[in-house]
């Protein structure tokens, strides 16, 4: 099928009209050739037909885009609500961290604080061991300075036969 002009066949369309219209036609005028309407109305028939064939095939196409898009659209849904959850997630970890970060720092100030308190403890220990060391060499110099002087009165104890000796002269034992 050769390609047709439309507003070319519309107008033979129009001609064949008119010359149905025609009931006197003088007999020096010849009757132009006219190409009947069912030709180029045959013609547009099939271009329809081929038209609404393609139409159909662009409504399977654009079907297919539209399956796609909302594909695509719930997939993008999806990840929002993905990407919400790890917000959500990512949130609570942060929360988690700061309240651990706050547990950590509250635990090294109690380190430090028994730290220090040992460090006081072994320097004031050390200390007090000293004086305490010192004392104890002091009371044993007593205890030994006891020891003697009781040594020293039991070796020099009157014995009681020399007691009388004593008495004469007012001095009792």
């Amino acid at each position: 099928m050769t390609e047709r002009n439309w507003q070319e066949d519309m107008d033979k369309v129009n001609a064949f009209k008119h010359a149905r219209s025609c009931v006197n036609i003088p007999k020096y005028q010849t009757m132009p050739s006219i190409e009947t309407p069912y030709e180029p109305l045959e013609y547009w028939l099939q271009q329809y037909a081929a038209l609404e064939r393609e139409y159909e095939r662009f409504q399977q196409v654009a079907k297919g885009w539209n399956d796609d898009l909302t594909t695509a659209e719930e997939r993008h849904a999806a990840a929002d609500r993905d990407r919400a959850g790890a917000y959500k997630a990512l949130e609570q970890a942060e929360s988690l961290i700061q309240r651990k970060d706050t547990e950590i720092a509250a635990l090294k100030r109690l380190a430090e604080f028994w730290g220090s308190q040992y460090n006081d403890a072994i320097k004031h220990g050390n200390e007090t061991e000293k004086r305490l060391n010192v004392k104890i060499a002091s009371l044993k110099k007593s205890i030994e300075g006891l020891r003697l002087i009781t040594k020293i009165e039991r070796s020099t104890r009157v014995q009681p036969e020399h007691t009388s000796f004593l008495r004469d002269k007012g001095d009792t034992p």
